[in-house]
């Protein structure tokens, strides 16, 4: 998340909007981005079902938690890019900008 935050104006500049999410409630989201200086919104996906719509869900039984996944989704509500894993900046800002040039 800490190079969301760092890489923030690059992903604004090509009219991305970024958001971090995970099963983790408000207050622990909060703490969570005062800690990596993230200034995008945080949501809470509490229950899960945000993470089983995006098959990104792991775990069994009270061991549940959100796989590491990213999403790149254009203004129509389309998934277009997805990534496993830690995010490579460099990429998703490259592919981010194939999608703008297309618009």
């Amino acid at each position: 998340m800490k190079g969301f935050g760092r890489d923030l104006p690059k992903f604004q500049a090509l009219g991305a909007q970024v958001l971090g999410i995970s099963y983790d409630d408000q207050s622990t989201q909060h703490k969570f981005a005062v800690h990596c200086a993230a200034d995008f919104p945080f949501l809470s996906d509490e229950g899960g079902k945000t993470a089983e719509q995006y098959r990104s869900a792991g775990g069994m039984g009270p061991f549940r938690f959100a796989q590491r996944r990213t999403f790149v989704v254009d203004r129509a509500g389309v998934i277009r890019f997805v990534y496993d894993g830690m995010p490579n900046n460099e990429a998703i800002l490259k592919d981010l900008g194939s999608l703008k040039a297309k618009s």
